[in-house]
């Protein structure tokens, strides 16, 4: 799948960009290693913008109801200064809802990342086995994931 997700301005600064649910992350030329804003709306693929992003980026979550699992690293960052955050754009409900299967074992899966935010991103876990599950993946622990404003049910 191919989904555009299209960057917008900011107030903090950022320069806007374009990726693709294929794309790797790019650079701005303009700004190189400036934070970014990117949206996502569905029926796009929150979990290939996640990916996406960089440490300092900021993700808007468009509302819907995403029918897929997050499970892969989330970027690290030094300090809250560059907090990557991934939010609820305010134009209604955001839900991660897993279809069942063993892709969905887990809602949430977070085994790496530091710095990271997620507000207003609700969690329907009832085809997965947990909600959410912070846990070592290796050499680099997570530490410093903050959730607020959601709902995360099993």
């Amino acid at each position: 799948m191919s989904a555009a997700i299209a960057g917008s301005g900011s107030s903090i600064g950022a320069v806007p960009r374009v990726l693709t649910a294929a794309s790797t992350v790019p650079t701005c030329p303009k700004n190189p290693g400036k934070p970014m804003i990117h949206d996502v709306y569905f029926p796009e693929s929150f979990a290939a913008a996640v990916a996406a992003l960089a440490a300092g980026d900021t993700l808007r979550v468009h509302a819907g109801v995403y029918p897929e699992a997050l499970t892969g690293p989330l970027p690290g960052a030094a300090d809250w200064a560059g907090a990557t955050r991934i939010i609820a754009a305010g134009d209604g409900p955001v839900w991660l809802e897993p279809p069942s299967g063993p892709a969905s074992y887990h809602a949430i899966l977070i085994t790496s990342g530091a710095y990271v935010e997620f507000s207003g991103i609700n969690v329907d876990a009832h085809n997965s086995v947990d909600g959410l599950k912070i846990t070592s993946g290796g050499a680099n622990l997570p530490h410093h994931i903050r959730f607020a404003d959601a709902e995360i049910k099993n």
